[in-house]
């Protein structure tokens, strides 16, 4: 190729979309076209065909499904109304003597009343960030002499998790009347006995008003008595959500338009991406001398497996010395086998409420990438790009809590899993 071209080389046409196949290129801008292969497939003058091995190092962010629930607030509910009672009296004069003292209000047992702020102390949305994760991608195939390609793919996203907890410390370390501030309490419901929690959760308490406003209000204490159920009147809360995946390819590419500095191609291939996405919450109960704790537990966990065909279009134009800029689109249509278990459990009982779910699906796919390419020397290709890649209608827990432990339901729906970000790494042909 003469220079004058290979200066009007850059403005020549870039890009479709998807799985890259056979092309050719200059090397480093010498003057002579020598084949080489986008999406790290052998490359260089000697030789074109044979097995070719790459690593890339991926960095993808990765969407939640979970919305926004209430998971904690602060104070306790006297279930039974045995926790705390007022009454209002008349003093008849400013003696000692309150045997002549006359009840106005007696004391009357509220049940189902909440004690303390009800402020918001714990969501569910605290721990969906779709922040970035660290993962690997691993590629091995060979390429024939009429420069077909044939190839697997393997990438991981290990496990990353995101926590958050709320304890008996509010906001500027208020405590509240009692110290009813210092509790916790979600609400669940249909409650069995097994999960009742420490039976010494808490201090009765009577509070006297005095009509006369010289008198303050005086404080009796009671038994010590349950806040019934492991979840209320708490002393932590805390909630984890954690994702983990792996991608299984199978893929064979076609070249198309092969010219000397501008290449398309299509593909053909399987998948099976495996999704796993777990939450937890746990409530820590402790007695109020401090010599029991009980622990509950609340653990809803969902997998997809998604397995399917996909296709993919892409194009690469020879931007000179060495450099390339390729462009691909990809699609695909997935059966999304689902399965979850949800369930509630209690350290130290034998009692496990569980119910299982399973559902299917079918699932579109959409990608898109585009990457620069660069051939340093013979048979080695390093590469960095961008991806988008998504999943639609694909069945994931958006409400991840059922409140009500009688039928542990959390809802489950059809919505996007989606990743992108960026990827790099290095290929070599043997």
């Amino acid at each position: 190729m003469n220079s004058q071209a290979a200066r009007l080389l850059p403005w020549g046409v870039v890009l479709a979309l998807m799985v890259p196949t056979g092309a050719h290129a200059q090397i480093l801008g010498q003057g002579t076209l020598e084949p080489f292969t986008p999406h790290f497939l052998p490359l260089g003058p000697v030789r074109q065909d044979g097995i070719y091995v790459a690593g890339e190092a991926i960095f993808f962010r990765v969407n939640s499904s979970i919305k926004s629930q209430v998971v904690a607030r602060r104070g306790l509910v006297d279930t039974a109304g045995n926790i705390f009672a007022e009454m209002t009296v008349d003093q008849n004069g400013t003696d000692d003597d309150d045997t002549d003292d006359i009840v106005v209000i007696p004391p009357q047992p509220q049940p189902g009343r909440i004690l303390g702020s009800n402020e918001v102390a714990l969501r569910t949305d605290q721990v969906r960030g779709d922040d970035g994760r660290p993962g690997l991608r691993l590629t091995i195939g060979y390429r024939f002499p009429n420069d077909v390609t044939i190839e697997g793919v393997f990438w991981l996203l290990p496990e990353h998790r995101r926590s958050a907890w709320a304890s008996i410390l509010p906001p500027n370390l208020q405590q509240g009347d009692f110290f009813s501030r210092s509790f916790l309490y979600a609400p669940f419901y249909n409650v069995p006995v097994d999960f009742i929690g420490p039976t010494n959760d808490v201090q009765q308490i009577l509070v006297t008003h005095f009509i006369n406003p010289d008198a303050p209000d005086e404080v009796e204490e009671g038994d010590e008595v349950p806040a019934y159920g492991v979840f209320n009147g708490a002393e932590l809360f805390r909630v984890t959500y954690k994702q983990e995946f792996y991608n299984y390819e199978l893929n064979v590419r076609f070249p198309t338009y092969p010219l000397d500095v501008f290449r398309t191609y299509t593909s053909v291939g399987l998948r099976y991406l495996r999704s796993f996405e777990r939450f937890e919450l746990i409530a820590e109960d402790l007695s109020i001398d401090g010599s029991g704790l009980a622990v509950g537990r609340y653990r809803n966990r969902w997998t997809n497996n998604l397995f399917g065909v996909q296709g993919s279009y892409g194009g690469e134009v020879y931007l000179g010395y060495g450099f390339a800029l390729l462009g691909e689109v990809r699609a695909g249509l997935f059966y999304d086998d689902f399965h979850a278990r949800t369930e509630a459990t209690v350290e130290g009982s034998a009692l496990i409420l569980r119910r299982k779910h399973t559902d299917a699906n079918l699932s579109p796919m959409l990608g898109t990438g585009v990457f620069l390419y660069w051939y340093p020397v013979d048979s080695v290709v390093v590469r960095i790009g961008y991806e988008f890649l998504g999943f639609f209608n694909v069945i994931r827990s958006t409400e991840a809590i059922d409140f009500n432990l009688g039928t542990l339901e959390p809802t489950f729906r059809s919505t996007l899993l989606r990743f992108d970000g960026f990827s790099a790494g290095i290929a070599i042909r043997f």
